[in-house]
């Protein structure tokens, strides 16, 4: 499932852990730190190029305008785009749970970006998130 994330992506992880090892002792944040954008990979393992991601945006957006329904994107391009960058978070920590991962670990990932939560963990995946590359 990694290896569909886009090289930028793994290097964001990797990034992410790492920094999180710098900054705290608690495994569960550094897991956390290290899966928070799982949900940004596709299941049938194919890389989405950037392009193809913008593509599907503009054509979905397009759509839209001339239906002038929010919703009418064409089929398979639910994974792309704007909506994967709005909704990854919750894939991301429902495939975790599928898992079996620890529940602490799963709300890290699905809140990982929220703002004004004032958990400490959370607070700190989520500047960790900013900061990495």
């Amino acid at each position: 499932m990694l290896q569909s994330l886009s090289a930028h992506d793994r290097r964001h992880l990797v990034s992410a852990y790492t920094s999180a090892c710098e900054r705290t002792s608690d495994n569960e944040l550094r897991l956390a730190a290290l899966l928070h954008d799982i949900g940004k990979a596709t299941l049938s393992g194919r890389q989405i190029s950037l392009a193809t991601r913008v593509l599907a945006v503009l054509t979905c957006a397009s759509q839209r305008r001339q239906a002038g329904a929010p919703h009418s994107c064409p089929a398979g391009s639910w994974f792309a785009g704007m909506w994967l960058a709005e909704h990854h978070a919750r894939i991301g920590a429902d495939r975790l749970r599928a898992l079996g991962i620890a529940e602490e670990i799963c709300w890290l990932v699905e809140h990982h970006g929220d703002a004004g939560i004032g958990d400490g963990a959370q607070t700190l995946l989520r500047d960790i998130d900013h900061a990495s590359f």
